[in-house]
């Protein structure tokens, strides 16, 4: 995230160092009697951020801040295609995670959401 004028003068840029969700949830397959398996569902979420990095003010201070882990929700709707009849497909999902990144810069709390949509695109093997 960056806003301001900028050339190396005056702005404000927000780096996120990592994102890191843990999630459970419950698929609901919609065509069970279909080749392609469309599913759907809800799921909680533990993310874990790394640090912040916040640069400013003329000739860009950087400064890097901690961020708190967030307990929240979201929800996914994936297709997986087969591939042949051996039990392998291609797995495509879209998830959509709604969290927020708390901590404390210079002395100040901060508060932000951070609602990313994820793209999945992978191999299966079904046994």
């Amino acid at each position: 995230m960056r806003a301001g004028v900028f050339n190396d003068l005056v702005g404000t840029a927000v780096d996120v160092n990592s994102f890191a969700p843990f999630t459970v949830g419950l698929n609901f397959h919609l065509a069970p009697d279909s080749s392609i398996d469309l599913y759907a569902g809800p799921f909680l979420a533990i993310v874990n951020y790394g640090n912040i990095n916040v640069q400013t003010g003329i000739g860009g201070v950087t400064t890097s801040e901690s961020v708190d882990s967030d307990v929240s929700w979201g929800a996914i709707a994936g297709l997986d295609f087969p591939i042949g009849k051996r039990g392998w497909s291609i797995q495509t999902s879209l998830r959509y995670i709604d969290t927020n990144m708390q901590g404390v810069s210079a002395g100040s709390p901060f508060d932000s959401e951070f609602d990313p949509v994820i793209f999945s695109l992978g191999f299966g093997y079904r046994f």
